[in-house]
């Protein structure tokens, strides 16, 4: 006589989860035309001119008077570790900013990045005279902490001239 054995299978404790795949982003290029998947605070508007676009018919500018600000954020539907994010990947955005002549100068961008263990990673980036009205990419990836993982991230842009502008934000793990 003999009797069978159920056997049930445990995870691991300190299995990994798979690395998501795809752009982890909603409407990074805002061609919705509105701010879909997004949460705007301030000055932010969705523009399809001056300046243009850096792809598409959309980006986030500030366009009010000097000294106005906005950010727009974005919370991860899938968090994304950041081993997950090798030399291929990609964790970029597009800014623009006309240069004043007189201090501050050009905008000031912040990109502020959430992980799901509370804490954060902040950088920020001004528009310097020879970045005048060209489209600048700024990419994320030299910035972030090891072992961690993405939960959300926030731009806020502060228009210290005429016009600051933000497009084509991506991250591809």
């Amino acid at each position: 006589m003999s009797r069978r054995i159920g056997l049930r299978t445990m995870p691991s404790t300190g299995a990994k989860k798979p690395c998501p795949s795809g752009e982890q982003i909603v409407n990074g290029g805002f061609e919705t035309g509105d701010f879909t998947g997004w949460t705007a605070t301030g000055d932010a508007n969705i523009i399809s001119a001056f300046p243009s676009p850096h792809s598409g018919s959309y980006c986030v500018a500030i366009t009010a008077p000097p000294g106005a600000s906005g950010s727009i954020s974005q919370t991860l539907t899938t968090p994304v570790p950041t081993a997950c994010i090798t030399e291929t990947s990609t964790f970029k955005l597009w800014i623009h900013s006309r240069y004043g002549w007189s201090p501050p100068g050009g905008g000031l961008f912040t990109a502020i990045i959430t992980y799901t263990d509370g804490s954060q990673t902040t950088v920020n980036r001004e528009i310097t005279v020879d970045e005048t009205n060209v489209w600048i990419e700024w990419d994320l990836k030299p910035f972030l902490e090891a072992g961690k993982t993405i939960q959300s991230i926030q731009i806020i842009i502060e228009n210290h001239y005429t016009t600051s502008a933000v497009d084509d934000i991506s991250l591809i793990p």
